[in-house]
């Protein structure tokens, strides 16, 4: 069995709009963890600015709404939630 190499034209600077731009993500749900800040954020901005569900798991439901309020009015999408997530501990 031979292996082929899967080739993008996206690099270590392509950026996560860059991917998914022209995507319809209209009808898709996506989880994203991480999502109060930093990269996690980012990927949620730019899965619900092409209009997917996004729902964040977050530790703090504060910081997590807060942001979800942020990318929802910059995305234009409702469709934007954040739910406070539980590790294996209970914390």
């Amino acid at each position: 069995m031979t292996s082929t190499l899967i080739q993008t034209p996206f690099g270590e600077g392509s950026t996560a709009a860059e991917v998914i731009e022209g995507a319809d993500l209209s009808v898709k749900q996506e989880v994203v963890t991480g999502a109060a800040s930093g990269l996690g954020a980012e990927t949620a901005r730019a899965l619900a600015i092409p209009g997917a569900l996004v729902t964040f798991a977050v530790r703090s439901t504060d910081v997590g709404e807060r942001t979800a309020t942020g990318i929802r009015k910059a995305a234009g999408n409702d469709a934007v939630l954040s739910a406070r997530s539980i590790s294996p501990t209970g914390r």
